[in-house]
């Protein structure tokens, strides 16, 4: 399956925390956290690393739960509770794994600040065996608002691990700020589940795996995790519309930029569907569509545009995918 891939979108408490005092090694990261308590119990979590090479796995425990404010039970406060290791990294990444839960709450996470227990956050999250999986996120930095959407494939079906790991990554494209979770029958083919733009003022974003227990209690939740890489973010393409809002007749612009993040150049095909009844100007013409084809340069843009006219006798809801 290509790499190639386009996401459609529409633009539209001071807390005590336990960082780890210097940076160390843990397979590819290099820093802990360990966010502080919320409830009335907490545990100290944990990281260790084994293997070498495409053979590393990591086993993280974590106590308390992540991207939820609890009222009552002693949780009333907009934040995260648990275990985070990481690495901060500029710029385009995607960060892929094979997770194999065994208790509680994990994430592969993207933070805006990783020590920062309130931080904004946009992650791909699951329980153990069995449970489904959401993206689960925080759009601004304390925020009591966090989000859990479920994840389904292609075909409708909840996305969950049986007990064989389940393939997931996440993925931040800068400098517009797409996020988008995905996951892989086999490591190879890749779908995406989620996908929205959020608020990032940073430059820069924390990438790691984040365990918990799940509630509050001083239990450890575990998961080992394998296939753990950074690989580069392959071309988004983002549709921005002059106006957001229609009436028969009217005239509006309509334009795509494509981000390319890696260091190769890319060939981009990039195909827009008009809905029924629509006017548009266009380089090339298929069917009810517009094709554009390009080669990408490395860590830049390329953008088109094309005037799309509304008939005078309705207005059809343009679809956003």
């Amino acid at each position: 399956m290509s790499r190639t891939r386009s996401i459609w979108t529409i633009m539209v408490a001071a807390m005590v925390f336990c960082v780890s005092p210097a940076l160390a090694q843990y397979g590819i990261f290099d820093q802990t956290v360990d966010w502080p308590i919320i409830g009335s119990a907490h545990a100290e979590g944990s990281v260790s690393v084994s293997g070498s090479g495409g053979n590393t796995t990591y086993t993280v425990m974590g106590n308390g739960s992540f991207g939820a404010r609890i009222e009552g039970g002693g949780y009333g406060v907009a934040g995260d509770e648990g275990f985070f290791v990481y690495t901060d990294k500029a710029g385009s990444w995607t960060l892929q794994a094979k997770l194999f839960p065994y208790y509680g709450q994990t994430a592969l996470m993207i933070r805006e600040t990783g020590a920062d227990a309130a931080s904004n956050f946009y992650s791909v999250e699951l329980a153990e065996i069995g449970t489904v999986v959401h993206a689960l996120f925080r759009s601004r930095t304390g925020a009591g608002g966090n989000v859990s959407i479920q994840l389904f494939d292609a075909d409708g079906n909840p996305i969950q691990d049986e007990g064989d790991g389940l393939w997931l990554r996440v993925t931040r494209v800068e400098p517009v700020d797409i996020f988008f979770s995905e996951y892989s029958p086999n490591g190879v083919d890749w779908f995406i589940a989620d996908n929205r733009i959020m608020d990032w003022p940073s430059d820069t974003a924390s990438y790691g795996i984040a365990a918990g227990s799940g509630g509050d209690n001083e239990e450890l939740g575990e998961v080992e995790v394998t296939e753990v890489e950074f690989v580069s973010t392959p071309p988004v393409a983002q549709r921005k519309l002059s106006q957001l809002s229609f009436k028969p007749g009217d005239v509006f612009d309509a334009e795509i930029s494509v981000f390319v993040s890696g260091e190769d150049r890319a060939g981009a095909t990039i195909e827009e569907t008009i809905p029924e009844g629509w006017t548009a100007s266009a380089i090339q013409r298929r069917r009810n569509g517009i094709q554009w084809c390009d080669q990408l340069e490395p860590y830049g843009s390329s953008s088109w545009g094309n005037g799309c006219v509304l008939p005078s006798d309705r207005t059809p809801l343009l679809p956003v995918i």
